[in-house]
């Protein structure tokens, strides 16, 4: 209709917000704003777009069918301009104590437990109070992009494809298939692939290497997966399965209960490989690859000792 649209991507950010917490009260704690700061954001983006973003209901804030197209062109903006920031502050100059830049692949803390997470980054800042520990989460084939411009020291990540990455495994975890609990293959023992033949997935997005190698064993069961949604992180995919429209194939460590279960996948050689990724520049020094180990120590620890990882 010709009408000029300005948005900016505090905007973008504000719709993310609340499509991942599917609520005002907590997107604006996470944004540290206030609610009506964040109303009043979410107004303006749904006037500028024309459509309603989100339904209110008596458990929160829904996407519409509007929104939820909208939300699958707001995440990729979103993940270039952290990408972006990121690169600046590497321009940024650091002065008076040495920085390390710790990479983090999406679904990483959650895949080994939060408390886990937390506990390396107070573990880090305690041992070395010296360093500047500067954290970036991205999906795991941005990490390896950034791992090779130098952009990142070492990774918490998935096993990299690309050349020219080291990588030492921490734990390799078994599959399971999720779906809703009334589906017709919820009563299972064990799956396949080729069970799957005739089901519509939900996926996480290109940029995440498990994308890949799902569909590379769907087309090696001898068949291409019907993909019905994607999305950037998993809380989203695992709202979707309630309704029964698709299954998701991920790690054994997802939460299941909530109208939500899961079946083995009975794939002997098909796991969900995490590690520490890193380069040999890395190791050139000193402080970055005592940090290396350091990580890697915590993380064998703590996740060979816990069954449920």
């Amino acid at each position: 209709n010709g009408k000029v649209i300005a948005m900016e991507i505090r905007e973008f950010q504000a719709v993310d917000a609340v499509a991942r917490y599917k609520s005002i009260t907590r997107a604006a704690e996470k944004m540290n704003i206030s609610q009506q700061g964040l109303s009043g954001i979410i107004r303006k983006m749904e006037a500028e777009c024309g459509f309603r973003i989100f339904e209110r209901t008596p458990a929160g804030s829904r996407l519409t069918e509007e929104g939820e197209k909208l939300i699958r062109y707001i995440t990729p903006v979103l993940a270039e301009y952290e990408l972006a920031v990121g690169r600046i502050r590497k321009i940024q100059v650091h002065t008076g104590s040495a920085s390390v830049r710790l990479g983090v692949s999406v679904g990483a803390f959650h895949t080994i437990g939060y408390h886990n997470g937390n506990a390396l980054l107070a573990q880090l800042k305690k041992s070395f109070s010296d360093a500047l520990i500067i954290g970036y989460e991205y999906p795991d084939m941005m990490i390896e992009q950034m791992l090779l411009q130098e952009e990142l020291d070492c990774a918490l990540t998935l096993k990299p494809r690309t050349k020219g990455i080291l990588f030492n495994t921490l734990k390799d975890i078994r599959m399971s298939v999720y779906m809703g609990k009334g589906h017709p293959l919820a009563d299972r023992d064990i799956l396949t692939f080729k069970d799957l033949k005739n089901e519509r997935f939900a996926m996480v997005t290109k940029d995440m290497q498990f994308r890949i190698m799902t569909e590379e064993r769907c087309v090696k069961a001898g068949y291409f997966p019907s993909i019905i949604y994607v999305a950037s992180e998993i809380f989203s995919i695992i709202e979707k399965l309630k309704t029964g429209e698709a299954v998701f194939v991920g790690a054994n460590t997802i939460p299941t209960g909530n109208g939500i279960t899961r079946v083995y996948l009975d794939e002997p050689d098909f796991y969900w490989s995490i590690g520490m990724a890193y380069t040999k520049d890395t190791l050139k020094s000193p402080e970055k690859s005592h940090i290396l180990r350091c990580m890697s120590d915590f993380f064998r620890e703590n996740m060979i000792d816990n069954p449920n990882v």
